[in-house]
């Protein structure tokens, strides 16, 4: 994959992550030449987080696959490509197919410790869209003031588990949903509130 189209999916990273519930777009170039795998289902993985994947994983990381995400499919392309560590246990990297992302997912990610928080999982999701029905108020890091977002597909319990791991902080996970080829991060430093 072009080294121009890695970076660019980089920047894609760090800017959703540091623009909390801002949606970023991710560049063509960053798909180009790509043939994702197919998954479970028999669908393709997205280009937009097979790009992601490319870019975020490397030899010394460790990914654990949920659902439809998790076939042999997908598991020898990344090990091809990026030499990753695919385990079934907690990892660095979590990856989940469009579903509806709940707390039976949530209980096994690895939130890091008080000595290391930085161990706490980055977590990939393909949503449907950034329009679901149940409103989000954001605020914190990267944030003016505050701002509202709606995630499709995420389980209004997800959310509860979410802002009750905002005392665990600087524990937790960082999230990155994908939409097509647009990117919406929600780091574990921003302060979540679920509005009615």
């Amino acid at each position: 994959r072009p080294v121009p189209g890695a970076q660019q999916a980089f920047r894609t990273v760090m800017q959703a992550l540091s623009e909390p519930g801002r949606e970023v777009a991710l560049p063509a170039v960053c798909v180009e030449g790509i043939e994702p795998p197919e998954t479970a289902d028999g669908r393709a993985l997205s280009p937009a987080m097979a790009a992601m994947l490319l870019t975020l994983l490397d030899r010394e990381s460790s990914l654990r696959l949920h659902g439809a995400c998790d076939s042999p499919a997908v598991r020898a392309w990344l090990r091809f490509h990026t030499g990753v560590r695919i385990v079934d246990t907690p990892a660095e990297f979590e990856c989940l197919p469009v579903a509806r992302l709940d707390p039976s997912h949530a209980a096994g990610f690895e939130l890091g410790s008080d000595d290391a928080p930085q161990r706490g999982a980055t977590v990939l999701c393909e949503v449907e869209h950034f329009d679901g029905s149940s409103p989000l108020l954001l605020r914190g890091p990267g944030i003016a003031q505050e701002r509202r977002v709606r995630v499709a597909g995420v389980a209004a319990a997800f959310w509860d588990w979410r802002i009750a791991q905002q005392l665990l902080y600087p524990r937790g996970i960082d999230l990155l949903f994908c939409s097509g080829a647009r990117w919406l991060g929600l780091p574990r430093s921003t302060r979540v509130v679920r509005e009615a």
